[in-house]
């Protein structure tokens, strides 16, 4: 249930969070629902996505980001539709002692967007102690914290706008 919570706890910035209420999915906050992107393209730290991170351990932090792409509920390699993307998209990314911000203040490198339209459960993990390869979300670790979200991707025909001659159309 981290996804809606406005505890000033959670850490997600931008895109905007979902959440599943009564079996329909629902923006986090009503009247919002920006989608972390298009599928295939790249997510750019500070512009689709970011996260606030304080790192007030004694050691330098790692965050690390899956991204449930082909929605199958499991974080590993998987077959996508339209496009083939990683879904661990941010591996052992450190975080300075003392750091507080925006991750994107300290250049993570972009990610390519799955090819699976849809809603996708996301998870983002700092902890005192990188992951191992091919890490599938869990794990002990002595200090950190994760977060889990549901984000939106989307096609391009959902950005597209229409011409007036396409919405005079639709009323002859």
């Amino acid at each position: 249930m981290d996804e809606c919570f406005q505890d000033n706890d959670a850490g997600l910035l931008i895109p905007d969070s979902f959440t599943i209420q009564g079996g329909n999915v629902v923006p986090c906050i009503p009247g919002t629902g920006q989608p972390l992107g298009l599928a295939c393209a790249m997510a750019n730290w500070g512009v689709e996505i970011d996260i606030f991170v304080t790192n007030t351990m004694p050691v330098d932090g790692f965050v690390n980001v899956l991204m449930d792409w082909n929605q199958d509920g499991i974080w590993a390699p998987s077959n996508q539709n339209l496009c083939s993307a990683p879904e661990h998209v941010l591996v052992n990314f450190p975080v300075p002692i003392g750091f507080s911000g925006p991750l994107s203040l300290l250049g993570p490198p972009p990610f390519q967007i799955g090819g699976d339209l849809g809603y996708v459960w996301s998870r983002f993990s700092v902890t005192e102690q990188p992951v191992p390869m091919n890490w599938d979300g869990s794990g002990f670790f002595e200090d950190g914290e994760t977060e889990d979200y549901l984000l939106l991707v989307i096609d391009e025909s959902a950005t597209e706008s229409s011409t007036w001659g396409a919405v005079k159309s639709l009323y002859r």
